[in-house]
């Protein structure tokens, strides 16, 4: 009997460590989402295939040179008066991570307050689930005033020239007007061509998802320990995941 037990401990184990990290990528209709999916990974590989998901969530599997992959999910834009976090439940069960993409020249934030209050809720509900950390991911602030001033980069903790500064308001806003936590990751980013600049500030994005693994990771554990009645599906999922490519099911490690 005990070694019966050992091995479905060990069995658990194994499952809870190769579970993948999930990221949500949320935020209003074109704030960026796909494009920061695109740009932040090389040729995302749909994941529809081993992944079941709503027609309108799109999975991707994930592959980063230097360690750092998983799930991430593009999602349909939100509005103000929509069902969003109604129709996500399934998803935002298993979500670890979520980006929530705000765009810099949008000053509508009554969409994006609603989905932080009822995703707040949501978890609030679960008292024995820990809530996604957050990333709130600013697009789009190549086309802050002034528009033709591109000259990366931009110190927008001592702005020290007008677009920076700007750089830095819509920041400060965005971080009031949805009354975010003081130690919230506010990462401003380009995503565009910038005549031929390509995109900007994608190495501090990747850094701030580093430093939010330790709570993903929490809530990846304490997702899979909820839901252990799954772990066959888990396993199953693995299976089908190892056979599709290239991609890793390890934690992240900094080299």
């Amino acid at each position: 009997e005990m070694c019966i037990r050992d091995r479905l401990a060990s069995e658990r184990q194994q499952t809870l460590n190769q579970e993948p990290i999930r990221i949500l990528v949320a935020g209003q209709t074109n704030a960026g989402k796909s494009t920061l999916i695109n740009t932040l990974f090389d040729s995302p590989r749909a994941a529809a295939d081993v992944v079941s998901c709503t027609d309108a969530i799109m999975p991707y599997k994930l592959d980063r040179a230097g360690g750092f992959s998983g799930l991430i999910f593009d999602t349909p834009g939100y509005g103000e008066n929509t069902s969003w976090i109604h129709d996500n439940r399934e998803q935002l069960d298993k979500t670890d991570l979520v980006m929530l993409v705000c765009h810099a020249n949008n000053a509508a934030r009554a969409a994006d307050r609603h989905f932080l209050q009822e995703f707040h809720r949501h978890y609030l509900d679960q008292p024995n689930r820990k809530i996604p950390p957050i990333i709130v991911v600013v697009t789009h602030i190549d086309e802050l005033r002034p528009l033709r001033e591109w000259r990366p980069p931009y110190d927008v903790s001592e702005p020290d020239c007008v677009k920076a500064v700007n750089i830095r308001a819509a920041m400060d806003a965005i971080q009031q007007d949805l009354t975010l936590p003081d130690d919230t990751a506010v990462v401003p980013v380009s995503l565009g061509n910038n005549g031929g600049l390509g995109s900007y500030n994608l190495d501090s994005l990747w850094l701030a998802m580093g430093q939010q693994m330790d709570e993903a990771d929490k809530a990846r554990l304490l997702r899979c320990l909820e839901d252990a009645k799954s772990r066959e599906k888990w396993a199953v999922l693995w299976r089908q995941i190892a056979q599709s490519g290239r991609w890793f099911l390890r934690k992240s490690r900094t080299n």
